[in-house]
């Protein structure tokens, strides 16, 4: 799934291609358009827990600041899905 706010896009496969000397991936327009991304715009990317993160470039890092996991969090707070806590899912997500 991609995440997008509290809003959860259905999982988009891409494929990585040779660029020059280096690999590129292709964002699908629908994914670029629903975070408001555009060409020539600079992301991160980071490893974490083997998985990669891309964020725009200057957004919080893990460097004691909100990452989008916690605002996601936050903003559910309180909040449950058919009986079950969005904390739970996330666990529950994070073992498979």
């Amino acid at each position: 799934m991609i995440s997008c706010g509290l809003e959860v896009l259905p999982m988009t496969e891409i494929k990585i291609d040779r660029w020059g000397r280096g690999l590129a991936i292709t964002l699908p327009e629908d994914v670029a358009r629903e975070f408001g991304l555009a060409a020539g715009q600079i992301l991160e990317i980071e490893s974490r827990e083997g998985e990669l993160l891309l964020r725009r470039a200057g957004r919080a890092s893990d460097a004691g600041n909100t990452t989008v996991a916690d605002e996601i969090l936050q903003a559910a707070r309180g909040r449950r899905l058919g009986g079950v806590a969005l904390r739970d899912l996330i666990g529950d997500g994070r073992r498979t």
